[in-house]
């Protein structure tokens, strides 16, 4: 019992450490996506105001916010690469080749 329980620790250790650095990628994709959307959701609000007043400048900002959903969209596919690597090492699903010809995309 005693041999199971350190042979067992190194790989709670291991999980521990997957599951921290998972949650501080979540952490990551949640921070820059409210960031990004919140500075989207602003350039769309201004360009409603101006609309009738410059349409110019209203589409200057829509345009703005598009640039926003793609550089979020980067960051989310990002940091969704960098789960599913993390994903893929682990040891069960290198065992079984869960991944082995599948095609993932987002």
């Amino acid at each position: 019992m005693a041999r199971l329980k350190a042979i067992a620790r190194p790989r709670d250790v291991e999980d521990l450490a997957a599951i921290q650095e998972r949650n501080r990628i979540a952490r990551e994709i949640h921070d820059s996506l409210g960031h990004t959307l919140t500075a989207q959701n602003i350039q769309l609000q201004t360009a409603v105001k101006l609309w009738q007043r410059d349409v110019n400048q209203a589409q200057g900002f829509i345009e703005q916010a598009q640039r926003l959903a793609v550089t979020a969209m980067q960051e989310v596919r990002r940091s969704v690469s960098t789960l599913r690597a993390d994903v893929r090492e682990e040891p069960y699903f290198l065992s079984v080749g869960c991944f082995s010809n599948k095609k993932i995309s987002l």
